[in-house]
């Protein structure tokens, strides 16, 4: 999931930093745990696009300033420290 800040700048226009947060889901939807809040390149607007598993590798992509795309990869072993 992500979670935005919104305020007004000095022109008065809306501006806002996106923060990123991992949710674990049991079988029923119900939530079970969430991650601290992080960002994946420490850029003002990012947003998970999706995610999936492969053998030992997670695979996150993401969008940064509404212009570029990128894949993470990251070992399960790791991914799964992200949660509290």
């Amino acid at each position: 999931s992500h979670e935005t800040n919104l305020w007004l700048n000095k022109m008065g226009r809306k501006d806002a930093t996106y923060r990123n947060r991992l949710v674990k889901f049991d079988l029923d939807f119900n939530i079970v745990d969430v991650s601290d809040e992080f960002s994946f390149m420490d850029a003002l607007i990012e947003f998970c696009c999706g995610m999936a598993v492969k053998d030992d590798w997670v695979f996150i992509t993401f969008g940064v300033q509404d212009n570029a795309a990128y894949v993470a990869k990251i070992k399960l072993e790791l991914f799964y420290k992200l949660f509290t």
